[in-house]
């Protein structure tokens, strides 16, 4: 049964972090075809919110998450781009008698590399601090769970973009991602009732990686004095772990998922979503990103809105 959330197998994803370094290094191929030979910093703010829920035999796990995130980076010599970030975010997340919280703090690195005219890799890596909070009902007594969590994660993706003519496109791409998540020991204490049923985890250090394969369809348009970008996603993931006893419960900017026994989470399961962009006169730019994973008993939703201006 579900009736407990066991951190000493933290496990996480890191599609935000692809989502959010799409977003801020080629969300509008269309005008980056367009180089400018000044303004090459830019500035960049999301914001991201999403719901994750996996179907186990002794109940379902639900979690959510939000957040924001802040940024900046650098054009050099028109064929690399890069730069940093730092995102604060919240999550929280449910299983039959249990709950828990996290106060979530990354720090990001991304780079964005053309080549051969119409390729492209994307390469970007985060810190990432997350202070978590349990609450679990035992019988008579209420326990509390404090750890904080440490997870250093990164994801590649290649990819080569196929104008069809000026406006449409599409781009063929492979990723890979790979996280690690050091918990160190700890124990529940009792809010009510005297500790009986309290449980103490030793340190863990997790590993997973999983790989995506898929297509970017594009087209933009041109409207009065803005490019409008829209784009969609169709991809398959596939989860490397074969763990038997561990679950993501929810992915956050490269988030963070805590282990559940008797719930895994779907090896392969499909990728869609959908890109909208604005982009005027090469100053600001807008646009909002909606990113969903489902199959079998998996399914994470993902959107992400965010504004971005260049000097």
């Amino acid at each position: 049964m579900p009736s407990s959330i066991d951190i000493g197998t933290v496990r996480n994803r890191s599609y935000c972090i692809l989502a959010l370094v799409a977003l801020v290094t080629h969300s509008s191929p269309a005008a980056t075809q367009e180089k400018a030979q000044d303004a090459n910093l830019r500035g960049w703010t999301a914001f991201y919110a999403g719901s994750s829920n996996y179907a186990g035999t002794g109940g379902d796990l639900n979690a959510s998450r939000y957040g924001v995130s802040f940024g900046s980076d650098m054009e050099f010599a028109e064929s690399w781009l890069a730069g940093g970030s730092i995102s604060i975010g919240k999550q929280h997340f449910t299983v039959p008698d249990s709950s828990g919280d996290s106060d979530d703090l990354f720090l990001g690195l991304y780079a964005h590399k053309t080549f051969l005219g119409n390729g492209y890799v994307i390469g970007s890596g985060l810190l990432g601090w997350h202070d978590v909070t349990t609450s679990r009902r035992a019988g008579p007594e209420q326990l509390q769970g404090k750890v904080t969590a440490r997870e250093l994660g990164g994801h590649i993706e290649a990819g080569y973009r196929l104008w069809l003519d000026s406006t449409y496109s599409a781009a063929p791409f492979f990723a890979l991602g790979a996280e690690t998540i050091h918990t160190p020991a700890y124990g529940e204490v009792p809010l009510s009732g005297l500790g009986l049923f309290a449980r103490n985890y030793a340190t863990y250090d997790s590993y997973i990686a999983h790989t995506e394969l898929g297509v970017r369809i594009g087209r933009s348009f041109d409207i009065s004095e803005h490019k409008l970008w829209v784009e969609t996603t169709l991809g398959w993931a596939h989860e490397l772990d074969d763990t038997p006893l561990s679950q993501t419960v929810f992915p956050g900017f490269g988030g963070t998922g805590f282990a559940l026994n008797t719930i895994l989470p779907a090896r392969e399961t499909a990728l869609l979503g959908l890109n909208l962009q604005a982009q005027k006169d090469r100053g600001v730019s807008y646009g909002a990103r909606f990113d969903s994973q489902v199959g079998g008993n998996t399914t994470v939703l993902s959107g992400t809105a965010n504004i971005a201006w260049r000097w």
